[in-house]
């Protein structure tokens, strides 16, 4: 398939539980849409393993109390996709956004 990956500071005003909420809100309301995993804190495990190991991207390190991950399917006619998000802060200054969207190819 085809990825996009893009990673956002969330500014001052806002949090992570915001933002994610408000996105994944909004995925929710389309037609198309099933969310196919999620987690939060904790139950996430290991913020550094999703930072360095899952997206490369060590700046996305985190407390394990403030991160959070979103997978859902996304239907577009015969488009289909999946988006991920996840979200992490290391402090109330330095919070993080990851989305990922990945195009399914069909299987020959």
């Amino acid at each position: 398939g085809e990825r996009q990956a893009f990673t956002w500071r969330i500014t001052e005003g806002f949090t992570v539980d915001d933002v994610i909420g408000e996105l994944a809100a909004r995925v929710e309301r389309a037609d198309g849409s099933r969310l196919l995993f999620s987690c939060g804190g904790v139950s996430c495990g290991s913020s550094v393993q999703w930072a360095n190991s899952v997206f490369d991207e060590r700046l996305l390190y985190g407390t394990q109390d403030s991160q959070e991950y979103r997978v859902y399917a996304l239907t577009d006619g015969d488009a289909e996709y999946r988006l991920m998000i996840y979200g992490a802060a290391r402090t109330v200054d330095r919070q993080y956004l990851r989305v990922e969207l990945l195009r399914v190819e069909p299987s020959a």
